[in-house]
């Protein structure tokens, strides 16, 4: 296997066009798995396809290994590509099919190409189905079966790109399990392509979150979770996502448009009276204070919440609250940030998740409690954590 580092890479598809990647710097270590992610269209699988070859860099430098890889050809760079579409062939069986790239070097042996599909069919537990041709196949076995082919071929590392796309949501947790595993067996050196957060924070040594074509954090999916550097990754890291909500700071207080609690504790700089901020709130750390105990309660604020309908999911009931939000550049940023990550929700709506004990229904007032310490905020104007312990503003290096 074989490190893969980008410097300061750039793609434009036309002169004087604007960048749909701009100046990303990444480096992933020999047998890590890295996950790029982030929404349509910022850029991620450019990234790929310029790993790949398939595109090439209007700047910048790739390097795969040692080597410099900018001006190499696609076969020269000797990673294999697992795409969406499985990319099988559909006349031939499961064992052609894997077979097939190691067919096209005609000094191997027979012997040679039919022990290593052997070993890699067992390997993804395709034994049963080598006599099967892909129309055949279950999506999920398709999907295996376009893996073993890259596998069987030993290259230095793999690209992913969106491979799990066309599953449906019960196969998708199988074979991203199954991808997990894999990796963990071979040992090797993986990019992984997707616009789901939860494939990303579940697969991913670290995870590198791009927005229109700009890297904003690149770290452990803990860490990204719990330590955002701004306000985009925030909301895009987490389901439900964060609630982002527009703040004004008072006496040492946060008025928010349902509660006005204390300050929290571990900000970079003290914030001064009248400041607009964006206050950033997990699901989970919203409570129903029915089922509170009074430490716990008066460790928090609580608040009445009009709560307009709720979703039971089992482990937790997910109380959807709407808010009137005023009508100021902090709530009109938060607009945009929600249409950019594709919906509506962030705007005027506070979603608790609740202890599945919870009494809450829609349609009735309930009382919500809420630990000021929980709270992350974030700079109006340019969107980067307050917190002291938030990672700096990502730049390339």
């Amino acid at each position: 296997m074989a490190s893969i580092s980008l410097h300061h890479v750039s793609k434009r598809f036309a002169p004087g066009a604007p960048p749909v990647v701009d100046d990303v710097s990444l480096a992933v270590a020999d047998g890590e798995l890295v996950v790029l992610v982030g929404p349509s269209g910022c850029g991620k699988s450019t990234v790929l396809r310029m790993i790949a070859g398939l595109e090439d860099l209007t700047a910048g430098e790739l390097r795969i290994g040692e080597v410099r890889a900018n001006e190499l050809e696609p076969r020269a760079r000797d990673l294999a590509m697992v795409f969406q579409s499985y990319a099988l062939y559909p006349h031939l069986t499961v064992f052609e099919n894997l077979a097939f790239p190691l067919r096209l070097d005609r000094r191997r042996a027979d012997a040679e190409v039919r022990r290593k599909v052997s070993e890699v069919a067992g390997l993804l537990e395709l034994g049963p189905l080598l006599d099967r041709k892909p129309g055949q196949l279950s999506g999920g076995q398709r999907q295996r079966v376009a893996m073993g082919r890259a596998i069987v071929r030993e290259p230095r590392g793999f690209l992913f790109d969106e491979p799990l796309s066309n599953l449906d949501a019960k196969l998708r947790g199988q074979v991203r399990v199954e991808i997990a595993r894999l990796q963990r067996r071979l040992g090797a050196t993986m990019v992984y392509v997707t616009h789901d957060q939860v494939e990303a924070m579940t697969l991913g040594d670290r995870v590198a979150v791009l927005r229109r074509g700009r890297l904003q954090q690149v770290d452990r999916p803990r860490a990204l979770y719990e330590r955002p550097a701004n306000a985009f990754v925030a909301a895009f890291v987490g389901a439900p996502a964060m609630n982002l909500v527009p703040a004004t700071v008072e006496d040492g207080h946060l008025v928010l448009p349902f509660a006005r609690v204390p300050a929290p504790a571990g900000l970079a700089a003290p914030l001064p009276p009248g400041a607009p901020v964006i206050a950033g709130l997990r699901p989970e750390d919203l409570a129903d204070a029915a089922l509170l105990g009074p430490e716990t309660l008066r460790r928090g604020t609580t608040f009445e919440a009009a709560v307009d309908a709720t979703e039971w999911l089992g482990p937790q009931q997910l109380a959807y609250v709407p808010y009137d939000a005023p009508g100021d550049d902090v709530a009109a940023t938060i607009r945009g940030l929600a249409r950019e990550l594709g919906g509506e929700g962030l705007r005027t709506q506070l979603v608790a998740a609740l202890d599945p004990a919870t009494r809450v229904r829609g349609g009735a007032t309930a009382r919500l409690w809420l630990d000021p310490g929980r709270l992350h905020l974030f700079d109006a104007r340019t969107g980067e954590s307050l917190r002291r312990d938030a990672p700096a503003p990502y730049s390339p290096r």
